[in-house]
């Protein structure tokens, strides 16, 4: 599958939020943050978070006594430089209750950041969005390294039994064209990919190990006694279900009504 110009992981959008990219690969990544939401949404909580330290840090100098005493400690001899080093910064926060309580405050906004970073990109982040975005992956071609491109149902049918253990009857012969498949691995867990239809019209299935809990609270909608989440994802419809330890996310351009028809030929 093509990685395209999105932030290969974590440890380079860190690199990128601090300018610390080569240049072709800063500007490559400045351009494309511009037109992919997935990529934008990722950058945003952590330059919020850099904004909001260093707005709070900014307000609140250090005394000058605290910088001679921390220069002075470790002017001194390697013996008793740990010591003197300590003892410089408690004189300098003694009868200065303000210093210690804004660091404290920096810090438990950066730990709070930190876990909240985690959560976003383990539940919705990490399925729904990352599902849309694989879709915009394909909306022109099926780009991955374990593929079928066909317009045969039952031969794409016993590729997905083959590469993936997960047993479909397509709807092919009610109005549903489908023209691949694909197999890939993300974070760990497997992910099966079916398509219908092409271009802006593609509709994706993705099927992987999980259940409908990482997706949300199932809507209104119900089809063969199956709850179903549904909504909308940075342009994209989405309908989400579990059938035993399988999730299945369906992600197109298309009317919520025609994914839902689509989910019906396929519980």
């Amino acid at each position: 599958m093509s990685q395209g110009d999105c932030f290969f992981d974590d440890a380079e959008l860190n690199l990128y939020l601090d300018s610390e990219l080569g240049r072709e690969r800063q500007g490559t990544l400045d351009t494309h943050i511009i037109s992919c939401p997935v990529c934008a949404r990722r950058f945003e909580v952590p330059h919020n978070l850099k904004i909001r330290i260093k707005d709070i840090c900014g307000k609140t100098r250090a005394p000058e006594s605290l910088r001679d005493s921390t220069i002075k400690a470790l002017e001194n001899s390697q013996a008793g430089v740990f010591s003197g080093f300590w003892d410089a910064i408690l004189a300098a926060f003694k009868g200065r209750p303000l210093v210690p309580v804004t660091l404290a405050a920096a810090l438990v906004i950066i730990f709070c950041g930190a876990l909240f970073l985690k959560t976003e990109s383990s539940h919705g982040e990490s399925l729904v969005s990352s599902m849309v975005h694989e879709h915009n992956e394909y909306l022109e071609e099926i780009d991955a390294d374990n593929k079928i491109v066909s317009t045969d149902g039952p031969e794409i049918e016993q590729w997905i039994v083959a590469n993936s253990g997960i047993t479909l009857k397509l709807p092919y012969d009610k109005g549903f064209s489908p023209c691949g498949a694909c197999a890939m691995t993300e974070d760990g867990r497997k992910i099966t990919g079916l398509f219908f239809g092409d271009s802006q019209n593609r509709i994706s299935c993705f099927m992987l190990p999980g259940d409908i809990s990482e997706i949300g609270t199932p809507g209104a909608h119900k089809i063969k006694d199956m709850n179903l989440c549904c909504g909308k994802e940075t342009g994209a419809n989405y309908i989400a279900w579990s059938s035993g330890q399988t999730v299945f996310i369906l992600v197109s351009r298309l009317p919520e009504a025609t994914l839902l028809n689509l989910a019906e030929n396929l519980i």
